[in-house]
């Protein structure tokens, strides 16, 4: 299971669990959610995403992981669009989210 720490900026890496090419893809949007709200919401086009091969990196910052609370899991989803208009979606992966002790941007 993929973990956050709140008030971090880390690199969340998944990887898409069938065989599909993530780097052949022309449109990619990564959601993160936590009781069905986005909290993050990104697209390969706008620099928020990157990929090789089947997996999707997203940098976060500070501010969006402090968004989060401890309860319930968050959930990772990916969607695709390739040039034959294809459209492909991972199965949600949960995350845990871990709580820091002083909150608050430094």
């Amino acid at each position: 299971m993929l973990e956050i720490i709140r008030g971090t900026t880390p690199n969340v890496s998944f990887t898409i669990p069938y065989n599909v090419p993530l780097d052949e893809a022309n449109e990619i949007w990564v959601t993160i959610s936590q009781d069905d709200c986005p909290i993050v919401d990104r697209q390969l086009s706008n620099s928020g995403v990157t990929v090789n091969e089947q997996n999707a990196i997203i940098k976060l910052t500070q501010e969006e992981t402090l968004r989060f609370r401890t309860y319930p899991k968050a959930k990772v989803g990916i969607r695709m669009r390739f040039q034959d208009e294809a459209i492909s979606s991972s199965i949600p992966q949960e995350i845990k989210i871990i709580d820091v002790v002083k909150e608050g941007v430094i």
